[in-house]
């Protein structure tokens, strides 16, 4: 899971070349976090949770792993990451792990949704009760995107928390689909960061991207809580539904997954 892997580089990470060059680019904090320090919109959003002393935290995409270090200074009570960059894990190797004195604190450079899927037993039984996924779901395909937040649906129970962060766009992209951008940022012009959001979502999409998986605003825009909705209610929409289509000029009945479109009369005719 995951787009433009060899792009995830150690100075992408950090900002800095192995000549201690200051870049243009990368992700925002490396500085920050060579300092020992965390950048502030990261432990902003990590400040969002709560009992953190009662969190088993799973986490997608930790980059150069400054939430590692904050849960455990904060003794969540587990940790469980997963980054597809081995720079990612050099580098939470180098500058986290060697001060975590927890077993239950893992780290893995691996695809997650291949990784969930093949641990699936193994994770769910952490009873993990807070995902965390900040500045992530939009370098990660919209198709695996979806796969992944089915997973989460399968793996956690209705409560867990859901800190998730992306940046809002004026409309949404696929790059993976068109390979260009109709409505490029700075990084999308940069060589070397090009192409890395390649699924940039609007308020509206992400919002029920997310709600479609019951996860919905809990104290924050960042924080979501997993709500279950009358799952006899949601099954009853997947045998039969009716909706009006896109230029309201049909009814779009759906019955056992089969869609039948009938044209709805004008009453001016």
């Amino acid at each position: 899971m995951g787009f433009l892997r060899e792009k995830y580089t150690k100075e992408y990470f950090l900002n800095y070349d192995c000549h201690g060059n200051k870049l243009n680019y990368g992700a925002l904090g490396g500085k920050e976090f060579l300092n020992g320090e965390i950048y502030y919109d990261i432990q902003d959003s990590l400040e969002l949770i709560d009992n953190i002393s009662e969190k088993n935290i799973l986490e997608i995409g930790f980059g150069r792993g400054e939430s590692i270090k904050y849960f455990y200074n904060h003794n969540a009570h587990s940790y469980y990451g997963i980054d597809f960059s081995p720079a990612s894990i050099e580098i939470a190797e180098e500058y986290i792990m060697p001060n975590i004195k927890n077993d239950s604190y893992e780290i893995h450079c691996d695809d997650a949704l291949l990784h969930i899927k093949k641990n699936f037993k193994k994770i769910k039984q952490r009873n993990i009760n807070c995902i965390i996924m900040l500045d992530v779901i939009e370098h990660i395909p919209n198709k695996e995107l979806n796969q992944l937040l089915k997973l989460f649906d399968k793996l956690v129970e209705n409560g867990c928390l859901f800190l998730v962060h992306t940046p809002f766009y004026e409309v949404d992209e696929d790059f993976c689909k068109t390979k260009k951008y109709l409505n490029p940022s700075t990084s999308d012009l940069i060589p070397e960061t090009s192409g890395m959001h390649c699924n940039k979502f609007t308020a509206k999409r992400f919002y029920k991207t997310l709600s479609k998986h019951d996860f919905f605003i809990c104290k924050s825009d960042k924080l979501f809580v997993k709500k279950q909705t009358n799952r006899l209610k949601k099954n009853f929409q997947m045998i039969f539904s009716v909706k009006n289509s896109e230029n309201r000029s049909h009814k779009v009945f759906t019955i056992l997954g089969i869609k039948v479109k009938f044209k709805i009369k004008n009453k001016n005719n």
